[in-house]
Protein backbone atom coordinates (compact mmCIF):
# COMPACT_ATOMS: atom_id res chain seq x y z
CA UNK A 1 0.00 0.00 0.00
CA UNK A 2 0.86 3.62 -0.53
CA UNK A 3 1.25 6.00 2.37
CA UNK A 4 2.59 9.16 3.49
CA UNK A 5 5.20 9.64 6.45
CA UNK A 6 7.04 12.71 7.69
CA UNK A 7 10.82 12.79 7.83
CA UNK A 8 12.59 14.10 10.61
CA UNK A 9 13.23 17.29 8.90
CA UNK A 10 8.93 17.89 8.82
CA UNK A 11 9.03 17.31 5.32
CA UNK A 12 6.77 14.71 3.62
CA UNK A 13 7.54 11.23 1.94
CA UNK A 14 5.81 9.15 0.16
CA UNK A 15 5.98 5.58 0.68
CA UNK A 16 5.18 2.44 -1.07
CA UNK A 17 5.24 -0.46 0.98
CA UNK A 18 5.24 -4.18 0.97
CA UNK A 19 4.13 -6.10 3.69
CA UNK A 20 4.81 -10.07 3.97
CA UNK A 21 4.56 -12.70 6.39
CA UNK A 22 7.56 -14.78 7.63
CA UNK A 23 6.35 -18.25 8.70
CA UNK A 24 8.23 -21.09 10.61
CA UNK A 25 8.22 -24.33 9.30
CA UNK A 26 4.78 -25.42 10.25
CA UNK A 27 3.42 -22.31 8.49
CA UNK A 28 2.82 -20.29 11.98
CA UNK A 29 3.27 -16.51 11.02
CA UNK A 30 6.15 -15.24 13.22
CA UNK A 31 7.00 -11.80 11.95
CA UNK A 32 6.99 -9.85 9.01
CA UNK A 33 8.98 -8.34 6.17
CA UNK A 34 8.64 -4.51 5.36
CA UNK A 35 9.94 -3.18 2.01
CA UNK A 36 9.45 0.64 1.40
CA UNK A 37 9.90 2.66 -1.26
CA UNK A 38 10.36 6.03 -1.72
CA UNK A 39 7.75 6.98 -4.24
CA UNK A 40 8.06 10.74 -4.03
CA UNK A 41 10.02 11.76 -7.22
CA UNK A 42 7.13 9.51 -8.89
CA UNK A 43 4.42 11.28 -7.19
CA UNK A 44 5.54 14.38 -8.14
CA UNK A 45 6.51 13.76 -12.27
CA UNK A 46 3.08 11.87 -12.41
CA UNK A 47 1.64 14.90 -11.30
CA UNK A 48 3.48 17.35 -13.36
CA UNK A 49 2.44 15.14 -16.04
CA UNK A 50 -1.37 15.39 -15.51
CA UNK A 51 -1.24 19.40 -14.63
CA UNK A 52 0.33 19.42 -17.94
CA UNK A 53 -2.02 17.27 -19.75
CA UNK A 54 -4.59 19.36 -18.13
CA UNK A 55 -3.34 22.49 -19.60
CA UNK A 56 -2.84 21.01 -23.36
CA UNK A 57 -6.27 19.89 -23.54
CA UNK A 58 -7.74 23.31 -22.37
CA UNK A 59 -5.05 24.50 -25.14
CA UNK A 60 -6.82 22.37 -27.67
CA UNK A 61 -10.55 23.58 -26.33
CA UNK A 62 -9.65 27.14 -26.80
CA UNK A 63 -8.00 26.56 -30.05
CA UNK A 64 -11.44 24.47 -31.04
CA UNK A 65 -13.78 27.12 -30.26
CA UNK A 66 -11.50 29.63 -31.81
CA UNK A 67 -11.65 27.35 -34.83
CA UNK A 68 -15.59 27.11 -34.94
CA UNK A 69 -15.96 31.06 -34.58
CA UNK A 70 -14.10 31.52 -37.91
CA UNK A 71 -16.36 32.00 -40.44
CA UNK A 72 -14.28 30.06 -43.17
CA UNK A 73 -13.41 26.49 -43.78
CA UNK A 74 -10.83 25.26 -41.63
CA UNK A 75 -9.32 22.25 -42.79
CA UNK A 76 -6.06 20.16 -40.56
CA UNK A 77 -4.16 17.40 -42.40
CA UNK A 78 -1.33 16.25 -39.46
CA UNK A 79 0.35 13.63 -41.99
CA UNK A 80 1.64 14.07 -45.00
CA UNK A 81 -0.15 11.44 -46.87
CA UNK A 82 -3.79 13.18 -45.99
CA UNK A 83 -4.88 10.09 -44.83
CA UNK A 84 -6.71 11.54 -41.71
CA UNK A 85 -8.15 15.37 -42.31
CA UNK A 86 -10.38 17.39 -40.30
CA UNK A 87 -12.05 20.35 -40.31
CA UNK A 88 -13.60 22.91 -38.10
CA UNK A 89 -17.25 23.85 -38.12
CA UNK A 90 -18.05 25.57 -40.99
CA UNK A 91 -15.64 23.25 -43.04
CA UNK A 92 -18.15 20.28 -41.76
CA UNK A 93 -20.93 22.13 -42.80
CA UNK A 94 -19.66 23.26 -46.15
CA UNK A 95 -19.39 19.63 -46.93
CA UNK A 96 -22.21 18.18 -45.50
CA UNK A 97 -20.08 16.08 -43.45
CA UNK A 98 -20.93 15.32 -39.61
CA UNK A 99 -18.76 16.70 -36.49
CA UNK A 100 -15.58 14.85 -36.20
CA UNK A 101 -15.47 13.20 -39.88
CA UNK A 102 -12.54 12.52 -42.18
CA UNK A 103 -12.79 15.16 -44.52
CA UNK A 104 -9.88 13.59 -46.87
CA UNK A 105 -10.51 12.54 -50.48
CA UNK A 106 -6.83 10.52 -50.00
CA UNK A 107 -8.09 8.79 -46.94
CA UNK A 108 -8.59 5.19 -46.62
CA UNK A 109 -11.31 3.70 -49.07
CA UNK A 110 -14.01 3.10 -46.50
CA UNK A 111 -13.63 6.56 -45.15
CA UNK A 112 -13.93 8.18 -48.27
CA UNK A 113 -16.33 11.01 -48.19
CA UNK A 114 -18.05 10.04 -52.12
CA UNK A 115 -21.02 12.41 -51.65
CA UNK A 116 -19.10 15.46 -53.48
CA UNK A 117 -16.75 16.17 -55.51
CA UNK A 118 -13.67 18.89 -56.49
CA UNK A 119 -13.00 20.04 -59.20
CA UNK A 120 -11.71 23.35 -60.83
CA UNK A 121 -12.53 24.82 -64.40
CA UNK A 122 -15.50 22.23 -64.54
CA UNK A 123 -12.94 19.41 -63.97
CA UNK A 124 -12.72 17.29 -61.12
CA UNK A 125 -9.02 17.64 -59.88
CA UNK A 126 -6.80 14.14 -59.40
CA UNK A 127 -6.70 13.64 -55.76
CA UNK A 128 -2.75 13.85 -55.64
CA UNK A 129 -3.61 17.87 -57.05
CA UNK A 130 -5.90 19.18 -54.30
CA UNK A 131 -4.24 21.87 -52.39
CA UNK A 132 -4.48 20.14 -48.70
CA UNK A 133 -2.33 17.07 -50.60
CA UNK A 134 0.32 19.64 -52.38
CA UNK A 135 0.85 21.62 -49.25
CA UNK A 136 1.05 18.79 -47.01
CA UNK A 137 4.45 17.71 -49.46
CA UNK A 138 5.15 21.30 -49.15
CA UNK A 139 4.14 23.51 -51.35
CA UNK A 140 2.13 26.79 -50.45
CA UNK A 141 -1.13 27.19 -52.42
CA UNK A 142 -2.64 30.78 -52.19
CA UNK A 143 -5.98 32.49 -53.67
CA UNK A 144 -6.81 28.97 -54.88
CA UNK A 145 -10.67 28.41 -56.35
CA UNK A 146 -12.16 25.50 -56.52
CA UNK A 147 -16.27 23.91 -56.80
CA UNK A 148 -17.23 21.81 -54.38
CA UNK A 149 -19.99 19.61 -56.90
CA UNK A 150 -22.22 17.42 -54.37
CA UNK A 151 -24.34 14.22 -56.20
CA UNK A 152 -27.33 16.52 -55.90
CA UNK A 153 -26.33 18.49 -58.45
CA UNK A 154 -25.71 21.70 -56.30
CA UNK A 155 -22.46 23.08 -55.83
CA UNK A 156 -20.39 25.50 -53.32
CA UNK A 157 -17.49 27.96 -54.99
CA UNK A 158 -15.13 28.24 -52.30
CA UNK A 159 -11.29 30.61 -52.70
CA UNK A 160 -8.75 30.06 -49.85
CA UNK A 161 -4.95 29.42 -49.27
CA UNK A 162 -3.24 26.15 -48.25
CA UNK A 163 0.49 25.65 -46.18
CA UNK A 164 2.61 23.22 -45.29
CA UNK A 165 2.85 22.16 -41.36
CA UNK A 166 6.03 22.01 -40.59
CA UNK A 167 8.06 20.07 -37.63
CA UNK A 168 11.17 21.19 -36.04
CA UNK A 169 13.66 20.88 -39.18
CA UNK A 170 11.14 22.50 -41.48
CA UNK A 171 9.99 19.19 -43.66
CA UNK A 172 5.89 19.32 -44.23
CA UNK A 173 4.02 16.67 -41.55
CA UNK A 174 0.84 17.92 -42.76
CA UNK A 175 -1.42 21.18 -43.74
CA UNK A 176 -4.06 23.74 -43.09
CA UNK A 177 -6.39 25.28 -45.60
CA UNK A 178 -8.86 27.90 -45.06
CA UNK A 179 -11.32 28.69 -47.55
CA UNK A 180 -14.65 31.16 -47.61
CA UNK A 181 -17.33 30.19 -49.63
CA UNK A 182 -17.64 32.83 -52.53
Amino acid sequence: YETVRIRKDGSPIELSLTISPIRDAQGKIIGASKIARDITEKRRAEEALRASAAREQAKAMALQIIMDTVPAAVFIAQDPDCRTVTANRAGYEILRLPFGANTSKTAEPDEIPKHFRICKDGVEIPLQELPVQRAARGEEIRDYEEKIVFEDGSSRDLFGNAVPLLDEEGRAQGSVAAFVDI
